[in-house]
């Protein structure tokens, strides 16, 4: 059982491992910056802190491009915001949607890769003065305009009075986990240009997340970058600087340890079913000793003797088996919460696991199995 469900992880993770999150992580630096919440009542005062950041972070040697985020994909933040949205009214039955908020900088799209689908990108046009707008993942679109056009459409944050304008359409992003998107309870996601973005409270995000793009010595521009965001203001909390494909790889930190646990668990198992074989065939050689002797001298070869022995710890073996499969079959559905492109009761790693034990009750049997071929009955009668 507790093979089984190691090897339905590990099956687990490789598939997670070949996952496409919807952006492209390499090469991109993070900085978390985390402006007291007072800063940015005035709005001008943050966006003026996350102007100058840009502008010197993208002049800094090496940084091929900037861009800000509140939040960036995998790092186990989620913003949210209750909407409302264009041909779709509101009911008891039907609130507002929640939808997940990304307040970016313009280039954000870009750099990270995201496809732009249809529409237009964000810009730096797209100001604090300028008419309000917006992207949306394409999941928005065909849940909420299927079939139809969604540019031109318009979405609000509720208790907004201005609506904004849906200006384009970008891929999907893994925001949430590598193995689900977004949560079931979240249909949407827009991507707002950070001087027009606003949090459920009305208020200009204050914590962002800074991101580079280097075209050589990550080292060193990590200084720079760090150094850089820490002289906008002394009084801002500054986090360390990390590889956004470090994120990537943290986001499945904690399965990856529980498939660690499994498999020791598993090897565990494994140890004591081989030592148990083998101490069981042990015995039962040592028990029958001298019928083993007996056939030997009456022209049994050491062929036959091998495989009565092996056929004895196989017999085990299988029942073990047989026991196990059905333990497993019964158990792994607790795992299906865990497992990601695999079924509880995936065949292949039934199969697999039924051939690995087999494996090593087959080596457990072979060593009494041996020993018991060399018998020589001519001493053992002589004894006897």
């Amino acid at each position: 059982m507790l093979v089984v469900s190691a090897g339905l992880l590990i099956k687990s993770l490789y598939t997670l491992a070949e996952v496409r999150p919807g952006f492209q992580p390499q090469q991109i630096l993070t900085v978390h910056i985390s402006p007291n919440s007072s800063f940015c009542t005035e709005r001008p005062a943050c966006i003026a802190l996350y102007d100058r950041l840009l502008e010197g972070a993208r002049g800094v040697s090496g940084v091929a491009e900037a861009a800000i985020a509140n939040t960036i994909p995998l790092d186990a933040e989620q913003p949210d915001l209750a909407v409302d949205v264009e041909g779709h009214p509101k009911s008891v039955d039907h609130p507002a949607p929640m939808f997940w908020s990304g307040a970016v900088s313009a280039r954000y799209i870009r750099m990270l890769r995201i496809p732009l689908l249809a529409g237009r990108d964000l810009t730096d046009a797209d100001g604090a003065k300028s008419a309000a707008v917006l992207l949306i993942s394409a999941s928005t679109a065909r849940h909420f305009w299927a079939g139809e056009n969604p540019i031109g459409r318009h979405i609000k944050a509720t208790g907004e009075r201005q609506w904004r304008t849906v200006v384009g359409v970008v891929g999907d992003v893994r925001q949430y986990s590598l193995s689900k998107a977004m949560p079931d309870w979240i249909p949407g996601a827009i991507y707002m240009p950070y001087a027009q973005a606003v949090r459920e409270d009305g208020q200009i995000p204050a914590a962002m997340t800074l991101l580079v793009k280097t075209r050589a010595n990550t080292d060193g521009a990590a200084r720079e970058i760090r150094t850089l965001a820490q002289d906008q203001d002394p009084n801002v909390p500054i986090g360390q600087v990390q590889p956004l494909e470090e994120v990537v790889a943290g986001s499945i930190a904690n399965f990856r340890a529980t498939i660690r646990v499994f498999i020791s668990f598993a090897a565990a198992a494994i140890l004591l079913a081989a030592i148990g074989i083998y101490g069981l065939v042990s015995y039962w050689v040592m028990q029958r000793t001298y019928e083993i002797g007996l056939r030997v001298a009456i022209g049994a070869t050491r062929s036959r003797i091998v495989s009565m022995i092996l056929a004895q710890g196989l017999r085990v073996a299988l029942y073990g088996i047989a026991a196990g499969v059905i333990a497993a079959l019964a158990a792994t559905r607790f795992l299906a919460s865990l497992l990601y492109g695999v079924g509880a009761t995936d065949p292949s790693t039934f199969a697999a696991v039924t051939v690995l034990v087999l494996g090593v009750a087959i080596t457990a049997t072979a060593v009494p199995a041996w020993r018991a071929s060399r018998i020589d009955p001519i001493k053992l009668l002589r004894l006897d």
